[in-house]
């Protein structure tokens, strides 16, 4: 079976209403969307609670966010594709490549707050 074709995704540091870090995941028409309560490394076992699709200008954009929600700074870019067996039920699962990432995500369960696995590839 082919592999699946790379999609982007990106972490950016964001100050509202705390400092944490959004863990974006382009998925075509939006983008899959995690608060972490650390950065990301290779690793890291971190808190990630899931939060509504962002829109794809997130991709690229930093700066102000709409309705005084703080300011976006994106500190890592790179692609991911799925990986088809989840360690866990019910879990999200992806290998993350980027020049200062390269990992399987492992984010369980997918719909309630839970933690990411940052494994190193």
């Amino acid at each position: 079976m082919p592999r699946p074709s790379p999609r982007p995704f990106v972490v950016l540091e964001h100050d509202h209403p705390h400092l944490h870090w959004d863990l974006l995941l382009d998925q075509g028409l939006d983008l899959r969307a995690w608060r972490l309560a650390e950065f990301p490394v290779p690793g890291a076992v971190i808190a990630a609670e899931p939060l509504p699709p962002h829109r794809r200008m997130y991709l690229d954009y930093e700066g102000p966010v709409s309705g005084g929600r703080g300011a976006v700074r994106r500190l890592i870019a790179g692609d991911w594709i799925p990986v088809a067996d989840p360690v866990e039920p019910d879990s999200f699962c992806a290998e993350l490549r980027s020049n200062a990432l390269a990992c399987r995500l492992t984010i369980a369960p997918a719909e309630k707050p839970g933690q990411a696995r940052f494994e190193p590839l």
